[in-house]
């Protein structure tokens, strides 16, 4: 969350349809459920705390730790590529559904991460690979907004798609509490799940893979609106995407070498809020020792302060 860049006013000036908006919307309410319920509040303090009991201390949060700085890398080796790729509607439509379907299977098969610490690689695979799939996902649904606003109103259906995505993630994080990891005896919830063998989070973790699925469908399934600025389908090859990158940025830096300071200090920060965002309830979960429920009601009330914002 927090990935909308309107961009500069390269956006045609044809108005796109209300429901066209909403599709895009959708999407981030969508990808909201991976963001809260796996990267944030209930998968990863699991994955730390109940799945890695047993081991020495510190030890599973390191390797937590260790797998996203290997996702982040991954990610900054591959975003340029999908991004040159993904230059014309219909590849973006294209990448945005392969994308959004590796995730969707991702986390389900988190499902099978059973609360023992024989499964704790197992569940940070999953953990890397979905969330290289989630962000590498973001390119072409971020280039997509060039092709449904106009000029004067693609801030506000950024901020429109932004606030869907917080309030999205409250949602499905009070669902997840109230239906599956609320109370303290052998089964948690209104659907009494039990507790045993992690089967509480597990069914959070299918949920938001059905969550996702669901509400991703309809910008996925949309025909592609054509962006009248949109440049030519290139394909210059797997290392040609990234001489091409540099030949950009050192025509950027001789031109205003501002923007090349500004990319890097906006990498520097976005990086942190996620460590920041992933890491928080690990700690509260292995040094304050907050239990998963409470973890989950803290991310409803981060959530809808984001949101308010």
């Amino acid at each position: 969350m927090g990935r909308h860049d309107p961009g500069p006013s390269r956006q045609s000036d044809t108005p796109t349809s209300r429901g066209r908006i909403a599709a895009w919307a959708a999407f981030d309410w969508g990808s909201a459920a991976f963001n809260t319920v796996i990267v944030m509040f209930i998968f990863t303090p699991y994955l730390t705390g109940r799945v890695g009991a047993g081991m020495p201390d510190g030890v599973p949060q390191g390797l937590l730790g260790w797998m996203m700085g290997l996702g982040g890398v991954l990610v900054f080796l591959l975003a340029p590529v999908i991004g040159v790729w993904a230059d014309t509607p219909q590849r973006r439509r294209i990448a945005l559904g392969t994308l959004t379907t590796l995730v969707v299977l991702v986390a389900t098969a988190m499902s099978l991460v059973r609360e023992d610490n024989r499964y704790l690689w197992l569940g940070l695979g999953l953990y890397c690979a979905g969330s290289v799939f989630n962000e590498l996902a973001q390119v072409p649904y971020n280039a997509t907004l060039h092709g449904l606003t106009t000029s004067a109103n693609a801030s506000r259906v950024s901020g429109l798609g932004l606030a869907a995505a917080y309030i999205g993630g409250v949602v499905v994080l009070l669902i997840c509490y109230l239906g599956f990891i609320s109370g303290d005896g052998p089964t948690r919830g209104l659907f009494h799940i039990p507790a045993a063998d992690g089967y509480d989070v597990r069914v959070s973790a299918l949920l938001a893979a059905a969550w996702f699925a669901v509400f991703a469908l309809p910008l996925v399934l949309s025909r592609p609106v054509a962006d009248p600025e949109d440049p030519p389908p290139t394909s210059p090859g797997f290392f040609g995407v990234y001489r091409e990158l540099w030949r950009d940025l050192v025509e950027q830096w001789h031109m205003d070498r501002r923007i090349i300071y500004f990319l890097g200090a906006s990498a520097i920060f976005r990086d942190g809020m996620v460590a920041m965002f992933a890491l928080t309830p690990v700690i509260a979960n292995g040094v304050f020792h907050l239990s998963g429920a409470d973890i989950t009601l803290f991310g409803v009330a981060g959530n809808v302060m984001a949101a308010a914002g």
